[in-house]
């Protein structure tokens, strides 16, 4: 198997990780603001950390994240970047307005913007312009039509099984299905802190916006075995990530909170 090039950590780092933010309803006037903390490791040894704040104000809401390479992955090539989303809550749900990604791998700088509207996605743009190959395979409208963005789009309400789902995300070039499968509750040690989580396995189903035949995209679709955790968020009625595992051919690849609270 071949290594995790900078794209296919990005996916990993801002999709399926920025989304554990959690979320809120029926909330008070005044704002509140929560904070979740990640490490990011390869058979243990550290890869990245991450750290994103939400912010809710009456029913506005807005996700902040950044993420860095660390350690020994920071010497081979330099990766950070940071997320952002707006919109409104909706019960306890997250509805996007905006959406922009803004980061760096190596010299590479790529920004990628996506608006919505009525349930999906109204408009996208990326910096530098992309310049698809002749294996891309484009994005349609139909593509997008009910997609959400990856930083709001796993915030999924308590009253339902967070793993009885099939949830299409858009990252302003990638069109991916995350497709879950319940395999019970396990105990999510955070320190001292316990929590019960939904256990739920995870392949990623590709959809548009990839290179066919040679992408790394294409290499995380073929990830099997891969787990993602969800816990219920301590200020809401809603579930969250709190775990992503994903065994690779160089070993575990984990996404773990270290801090999910106030």
């Amino acid at each position: 198997m071949k290594p995790f090039r900078s794209s296919t950590f990005a996916l990993f780092a801002m999709t399926a990780l920025a989304v554990a933010a959690p979320a809120a309803t029926a909330l008070p006037a005044a704002t509140i603001n929560h904070v979740t903390d990640y490490s990011i490791t390869l058979s243990g040894l550290s890869l990245a950390k991450a750290s994103f704040r939400t912010e809710i104000a009456g029913k506005d809401f807005q996700i902040s994240g950044q993420f860095a390479t660390t350690g020994l992955a920071r010497l081979f090539r330099k990766v950070e970047g940071t997320a952002n989303v707006s919109g409104k809550l909706k019960g306890n749900s997250f509805v996007a307005d905006n959406y922009r990604s803004d980061y760096m791998a190596g010299s590479a700088h790529k920004v990628y913007q996506v608006a919505f509207s009525g349930g999906g996605v109204k408009s996208f743009h990326a910096e530098p312009p992309l310049n698809p190959p002749a294996n891309w395979v484009p994005v349609t409208p139909a593509d997008v039509a009910r997609a959400v963005d990856p930083l709001s789009g796993l915030i999924l309400p308590a009253d339902s099984n967070p793993c009885a789902a099939t949830i299409p995300v858009f990252d302003g070039e990638a069109r991916t299905d995350f497709q879950l499968t319940d395999k019970g509750v396990k105990t999510y040690r955070n320190g001292r802190e316990k929590l019960d989580a939904h256990v739920c396995g995870l392949k990623i189903g590709l959809k548009a916006g990839y290179r066919k035949g040679k992408s790394d995209m294409e290499y995380v679709a073929k990830l099997k075995d891969m787990e993602i955790w969800f816990a219920r968020s301590p200020v809401a009625d809603v579930y969250a990530p709190v775990k992503i595992v994903a065994p690779t051919g160089f070993g575990s690849l984990e996404i773990a909170a270290t801090r999910f609270g106030a």
